[in-house]
């Protein structure tokens, strides 16, 4: 029986993982061996680059007064696109898939958030949990719900993460079973052309699903951090 969470085990190797492992982990060092010659590398430049990018998304945002806040939500975004697009290679063992990864990290940065607020001014931390121009009597039930809500943006930015990556690789694995079969097929089946052109439609929108989730990754990490920015204005400064 086909288990589709088993592309998620780190103890899920076989004789058959090396070949592209390789092949990816050949490709990065043989990019940064290429720039070692040149003035400004490949690295230097595109970590300039992704730098100017995260802080474009946090123009008039209170993150931009925070100090270092830029280069970790840099450093975040770096990290995660690096670990959403190596969790691709086959074979390979996705992190941000994993519970212990995705919501932990935002618990991270989000509990470092708030415990650089609480050091800046505690009563204006406080404060933002009572809605401006709120009816003195319903203070407190607001306070309650907005502390909820507060306490459950971690998790909600660390599940939407793993939640889409794994939706993803969960449909590029049943596609990848299909070819299989549809390859097995051609070889035993006596109308070979319908079978290959089966095949080949099945290996398409495969091709087609994986750039896409490629995309994805990439995408996911920019909402992680564009989140990461917007919850920076409740920041006291």
């Amino acid at each position: 029986m086909l288990d589709l969470l088993s592309s998620f085990d780190s103890f899920s190797m076989t004789k058959y993982s090396c070949g592209p492992l390789w092949v990816s982990g050949s490709t990065g060092l043989f990019l940064y061996l290429g720039s070692a010659w040149c003035l400004t590398s490949v690295w230097e430049s595109l970590i300039m680059k992704m730098f100017s990018f995260c802080k474009s998304f946090m123009n008039d945002k209170s993150g931009e007064m925070i100090s270092g806040f830029a280069l970790t939500v840099t450093s975040v975004f770096m990290a995660l696109v690096s670990l959403n697009l190596l969790g691709l290679v086959p074979y390979s063992y996705g992190l941000t898939c994993q519970s212990s990864v995705g919501p932990v990290l935002a618990l991270y940065v989000w509990s470092c958030l708030i415990a650089s607020g609480f050091r800046v001014s505690l009563v204006q931390s406080l404060s933002i949990l009572v809605p401006s121009y709120s009816p003195v009597p319903m203070s407190p039930f607001l306070m309650l719900v907005e502390l909820v809500a507060v306490c459950l943006r971690p998790l909600t930015l660390g599940l939407r993460l793993m939640i889409n990556l794994i939706a993803g690789h969960m449909i590029i694995c049943m596609l990848g079973q299909v070819n299989i079969f549809l390859f097995l097929l051609c070889s035993k089946s006596n109308s070979f052309v319908s079978s290959v052109a089966l095949l080949l439609c099945s290996m398409s929108g495969t091709t087609t699903l994986f750039v896409v989730e490629l995309a994805v990754g990439c995408l996911q990490s920019y909402i992680f951090c564009v989140l990461l920015s917007l919850y920076s204005d409740d920041h006291p400064l």
